[in-house]
């Protein structure tokens, strides 16, 4: 009887073991949980991905407009500028600072994931062509509480390497108007939501209708 107890003890303390070692690898920070198929996606919607980046956050206001603006830096790629431009009670609500992330842009929407803690941080452009970007991703890539956008913009090209030119100083083409709801020129691209149309020059930008 004193033998049965005994393994029926030993068993139990097994049992405790294992599922400590279990919980304690499921929150190893030694793990990073980063987007599924990332790459593949990028290039299929005509986006960019930065697997583990340093991303300089900053909250302000440009022509009236509220911005979030993030400067991805790493040693793949030149620096990049995205700014997301949205509505004040978004730009309010938004707790993002600085540091290592992994960015998934997609044309039409963008991922900022924290491969350490698996937070994310997701916005959309609320257009017709969003349509055809959410057709190409696996079911519930985004989720449904995605951010609306007024638009997001990225300065110079983001496929510029770091032994490749750059931003363009100054001087680049106009184009976008009304009607328009993207436009890209050697300076920057952007696209916008409903109710806003793009215009291009040495800046990006959207414009209320």
């Amino acid at each position: 009887m004193k033998r049965i107890s005994l393994l029926v003890g030993l068993f139990s303390l097994a049992f405790v073991f294992i599922f400590l070692s279990c919980e304690k690898n499921a929150k190893d920070p030694d793990k990073p949980m980063f987007l599924i198929d990332a790459n593949n996606l990028a290039n299929q919607t005509d986006g960019f991905y930065s697997e583990v980046s340093q991303v300089t956050v900053e909250k302000n206001i440009e022509n009236k407009q509220h911005k979030l603006q993030l400067t991805i830096s790493n040693s793949h790629i030149k620096p990049q500028i995205v700014k997301i431009y949205l509505e004040e009670k978004d730009w309010k609500g938004i707790e993002l600072v600085s540091g290592q992330y992994e960015i998934l842009f997609l044309k039409y929407a963008l991922i900022i994931n924290n491969p350490l803690t698996g937070q994310k941080h997701e916005f959309i452009i609320n257009c017709q062509p969003l349509a055809e970007t959410l057709a190409k991703l696996p079911k519930n890539y985004l989720a449904a509480s995605a951010i609306n956008t007024i638009g997001i913009s990225i300065s110079g090209q983001h496929s510029a390497l770091r032994d490749q030119p750059g931003l363009v100083p100054g001087g680049c083409s106009t184009s976008g108007g009304t009607g328009t709801v993207s436009c890209s020129n050697a300076c920057c691209s952007i696209s916008c939501g409903t109710g806003y149309y793009a215009t291009c020059a040495n800046t990006c930008t959207c414009t209320k209708k």
